[in-house]
């Protein structure tokens, strides 16, 4: 249990300070802090590491239902495709402002997924 509650707050901590770099960057506004931006691409690689690492354990102990299996593949995706667009508006010839809603739009799903994900395969 303690490990579990370890992670949680591991993983709550990393996403807090993404949100938080996160927030501050739009704030700002462009060009953006090269601190802060530093700070919130940190803060994504050390969180993707994390997950990646609780999605080996949890695949290796917990037995998918469909749902949950279902749950776990759309969650990924949509990370997936938050992590892309976080990258491509590093690139400042790649910046639109559809970009900037689609990535705002699936980095707030990706943190709605997460409950729910706990709560279907727990």
């Amino acid at each position: 249990m303690e490990t579990v509650l370890t992670k949680t707050i591991i993983s709550g901590a990393l996403t807090l300070l993404l949100i938080v770099s996160g927030v501050w960057l739009r704030k700002n506004g462009e060009p953006y802090k090269t601190d802060i931006f530093t700070i919130h691409k940190l803060a994504i690689v050390a969180l993707v590491v994390f997950v990646v690492l609780i999605y080996i354990n949890h695949l290796k102990t917990f037995s998918f239902n469909g749902t949950g299996f279902i749950l776990f593949i759309i969650s990924d995706v949509i990370f997936l495709v938050a992590f892309i667009s976080g990258a491509l508006l590093s690139f400042e010839k790649i910046v639109s402002y559809q970009l900037k809603i689609v990535h705002r739009l699936v980095s707030w799903i990706t943190i709605l997924f997460v409950p729910v994900i706990w709560l279907v395969c727990h």
